[in-house]
């Protein structure tokens, strides 16, 4: 066995987890750590330390090769970290061993995050395909690969040191920003992204815009805004990610990937929980984002739209408290300052397309507010902002497209828990048109934080004691662990996370589930959460 502290480059890598099975007996003697032991042979890993153990070239000195894991475990200079997993070092001249190992490792392998059943592969070629996945070749490949992903300005640095960031917008900045992303976004030049987004694109917000810039300009953007979503009551930070754009001469740099992570890691320095993403391209996608909720589609016909007993009017920044005090009665809603709205309604813009705002009284008393967009090349306009009496709502909608006949119907979205509102879309003629996933993507930036903010709600619906004992932690890397006393599910992949919370995503674990009765009842109850959907706090 090579001294303490003096390892030599491996021959061949084996992921501990892939060592480990259901015949291991778990032992709880070392703090802290997972000990597997299966007979002479015992492994050991820590939560979020990984591991390297070489084996002896003697038979007779396995058992004490392999006991003396604990005190190397202990031995910074003695601990090698490969993609947060933990690995066996299996030098060639042991084959024997390693084939004992790795034959008896058929079934399921516990996770060093919890001790409980991972994957493992079914059948020998599976085996041997994830053994050939980590040899040191693919391995440092992969290392190599993580480093230069991990600190992405690094990396393009190096490929041209002429490129400088990522780094916060600064002032003098602005007029070079704006020509590069209205030459993507607004290549007519009958708006500009400038005017379109006062509040997402300003100075105030420069701190949460990130650029690349060669030359004295910018070439590479991306920007979010922090917001509150009121989750029922229960206050979430969030941020709405958008504006992604590179300069079409120099894309294909890894760019917005390194920009990407830059936003991710100061929102994460921020407590943002959540990422609202603009867009579902693979970029944001192999970053963890997924494209989650659910929301019920209605169709209204022009033709059945009547006005009945309401009166409007076109809103303007003076009316912007009318229209945010109905936008306080919705339980599920973000949190805008009033200057927001006379903002976005001066700008008359909405999700990004031109609308006006109308306000509708009823007995001379606000009653709804909607932003009626442009039509699209189909006579369908969608309402994406609007708040208020639906009865008053729909009779609005008929007073102000009275005058647009290029108008054929009008489409608008709503949560599974606005029952009474689909009601009376359907008393008015509405048709479902079916359930549609959220325009853009959801990343989780925080699992834990996410969470403590949702304690609350939790609370209301599952009850204070199962509140107290469900826990979600984050993991090495993008794994994630949901315990409820001893039960532990293990959930690899923020993009899986995403699933799990906001969609449909426990299915795939109904099987592992199933012995873990109480951890599933408490979830069912809770999951999934109410994703939100886009509005005029689209950016």
């Amino acid at each position: 066995m090579a001294e303490r502290g003096g390892f030599e480059p491996p021959e061949e890598l084996v992921p501990l987890n892939d060592l480990a099975n259901r015949r291991f007996r778990p032992l709880s003697h070392l703090s802290g750590a997972t000990s597997l032991s299966r007979g002479r042979f015992r492994l050991t890993a820590t939560r979020y330390r990984p591991l390297f153990y070489q084996t002896s070239t003697r038979r007779s000195n396995h058992r004490s090769a392999l006991q003396g894991i604990t005190q190397r475990f202990f031995c910074p200079t003695g601990i090698r970290k490969a993609q947060g997993q933990s690995f066996l070092r299996m030098p060639a001249v042991v084959p024997a061993v390693r084939r004992h190992l790795l034959d008896h490792a058929t079934r399921p392998a516990y996770n060093n995050l919890s001790g409980s059943p991972v994957p493992w592969a079914e059948n020998s070629s599976s085996r041997k395909q994830q053994i050939e996945q980590n040899s040191p070749a693919a391995a440092r490949v992969r290392l190599r690969r993580d480093c230069n992903a991990s600190a992405g300005h690094k990396k393009m640095k190096t490929m041209d040191a002429s490129i400088q960031g990522p780094q916060e917008m600064q002032e003098e900045w602005f007029d070079s920003l704006f020509a590069m992303i209205d030459a993507v976004f607004r290549p007519d030049g009958v708006r500009s992204m400038r005017s379109d987004f006062p509040v997402f694109l300003s100075n105030a917000n420069s701190g949460n815009l990130f650029v690349c810039r060669a030359e004295g300009e910018v070439i590479c953007h991306i920007g979010y805004l922090p917001v509150t979503l009121s989750f029922f009551g229960h206050s979430v930070k969030l941020g709405m990610l958008g504006a992604v754009a590179t300069h079409p001469q120099w894309r294909g740099r890894g760019l917005g990937t390194a920009t990407l992570r830059y936003a991710f890691r100061k929102a994460a320095g921020q407590n943002i929980s959540l990422m609202m993403i603009s867009g579902s391209r693979g970029l944001y996608e192999r970053n963890g984002a997924r494209s989650v909720g659910s929301f019920a589609e209605y169709s209204l016909p022009a033709e059945a739209l009547t006005c009945n007993g309401v009166s409007v009017q076109r809103a303007r920044p003076s009316d912007a408290p009318l229209l945010a005090g109905l936008h306080r009665g919705k339980p599920f809603r973000f949190i805008r300052p009033l200057e927001v709205w006379e903002k976005v309604i001066d700008a008359e813009i909405c999700h990004n397309t031109p609308s006006q705002y109308w306000l509708v009284k009823k007995d001379g008393e606000p009653a709804a507010y909607f932003a009626m967009p442009a039509s699209q090349d189909d006579g369908a306009a969608r309402l994406h902002e609007y708040g208020g009496d639906m009865q008053a709502l729909v009779s609005g909608l008929g007073a102000a497209a009275a005058d647009r006949e290029d108008l054929s119907k009008i489409l608008l979205r709503t949560y599974r828990h606005e029952t009474p509102g689909r009601e009376t879309l359907e008393r008015a003629g509405a048709r479902f048109e079916g359930c549609r996933p959220m325009e853009g993507t959801l990343r989780i930036v925080d699992i834990e934080t996410l969470m403590n903010e949702l304690l609350p709600y939790t609370e209301e619906v599952a009850g204070s004691r199962a509140a107290a004992k469900l826990r979600f932690r984050n993991g090495p890397g993008d794994r994630f662990a949901i315990s409820y006393g001893r039960e532990v599910l293990n959930v690899a992949g923020r993009g899986t996370m995403a699933e799990v919370l906001f969609s449909n995503g426990l299915r795939r674990y109904a099987d592992e589930l199933a012995e873990k009765k109480r951890l599933k009842a408490v979830l069912e109850r809770l999951l999934p959460l109410t994703a939100p959907k886009y509005d005029m706090s689209f950016v």
